[in-house]
């Protein structure tokens, strides 16, 4: 079953943004996982440093993909020494406690 997935990723700003992007494309494709949306939230500066970075490049994507799959992408993003920082969440469960708040 295909599940949707919200990944944010920061990047050293000496990285380039479209290296960046075509690296985690190269990943999506490699491990079939569809890339629905692209935000480009571009550079920030960074509460407290993250190895020896004060600054980051910030992309945040809508994926879909089977749990599976899922999974190897998410660990070769993790091996990318390129990304200094990076959340994964299940889209669905997100926005489903958003919905629950607004309920109540």
């Amino acid at each position: 079953m295909i599940k949707q997935y919200e990944l944010v990723l920061m990047f050293s700003v000496e990285q380039n943004d479209v290296s960046a992007e075509k690296g985690v494309a190269e990943k999506a494709k490699k491990y079939k996982v569809k890339v629905v949306t692209l935000d480009k939230w571009g550079v920030k500066t960074l509460a407290y440093p993250i190895k020896k970075q004060t600054k980051a490049y910030y992309l945040r994507y809508l994926l879909e993909a089977e749990p599976a799959d899922i999974l190897e992408f998410e660990k070769a993003v993790r091996m990318d020494e390129t990304v200094i920082r990076y959340l994964m969440v299940n889209y669905q469960v997100k926005k489903l406690k958003k919905e629950a708040k607004i309920k109540k």
